[in-house]
């Protein structure tokens, strides 16, 4: 794993890119204090030593879970689903969202969209996800994959991250 500390000029332009669509997060970077890591062939940032952002290899930009978790103020601004208790162990262990177990949408969003994935009762996300379709058709379904499950707790990023701080 190679490890790197950003440079205030990169710093800025990650937080110009962050801020639209995750301003919880664009606040908590901070230059001087941002480092990247390169996973095989995914990157992470990290700000102030918790692993903040997944850069995939597409290069779509994922909230990681740790940060989500630590400092629920992060999730401002991102979408989300709420499903039922019962999906929570598929979910868990890397299943992707299915129709029937979606309770509510409080906020909408377009295909193709990061959406964190809660669990019914709770506040914090069990997952991070893309949406495979809108918000309105998802309303509307009663059966089908709703959302790609891109990264959960206790997957392998997960645990590779749980060590980074």
């Amino acid at each position: 794993m190679k490890r790197y500390h950003l440079s205030k000029k990169r710093v800025r332009e990650l937080i110009e890119i962050v801020g639209a669509k995750y301003p919880g997060i664009a606040r908590m970077l901070k230059p001087g204090a941002v480092e990247e890591a390169v996973i095989g062939d995914v990157k992470v940032i990290i700000a102030n030593r918790i692993p903040t952002l997944i850069v995939l290899p597409d290069d779509t930009m994922i909230p990681a879970l740790h940060v989500l978790l630590k400092y629920p103020e992060a999730m401002e601004g991102i979408p989300r689903l709420v499903v039922d208790r019962g999906a929570t162990p598929f979910i868990a262990r890397g299943a992707d969202v299915m129709a029937p177990g979606v309770r509510d949408i409080p906020v909408g969003f377009g295909k193709g969209d990061v959406v964190l994935v809660l669990v019914e009762g709770y506040t914090k996300p069990i997952c991070v996800g893309r949406a495979l379709y809108s918000s309105d058709e998802i309303r509307s379904m009663r059966r089908g994959k709703v959302v790609k499950n891109l990264h959960y707790i206790g997957d392998k990023l997960w645990n590779t991250l749980r060590g980074l701080g």
